[in-house]
């Protein structure tokens, strides 16, 4: 992708352990390489899975693909694993 410009999204999934309990996703940013995402995405989780040692959230930034499928551009880990 690179020189070429993206239409990019992020989905953020939470993981208890190696499970995806929950995923969201932001809207996607059409055009540019420098994307801002302002926007709140909000979980519902009960205090006990909140209270668990092995619960992060992923964050996968994607590139939507018109004729190919999407493209993974990279990822960052919050809480262990």
């Amino acid at each position: 992708m690179s020189g070429l410009f993206t239409d990019s999204y992020v989905k953020v999934c939470l993981f208890k352990g190696k499970q995806r309990v929950k995923k969201k996703k932001t809207s996607v940013i059409f055009g540019t390489n420098n994307p801002s995402y302002n926007q709140a995405l909000s979980f519902n989780v009960p205090n006990e899975m909140i209270e668990s040692s092995d619960i992060r959230l992923t964050c996968y930034v994607m590139h939507e693909g018109k004729l190919v499928p999407n493209v993974y551009l990279g990822q960052i880990n919050i809480g262990p694993g």
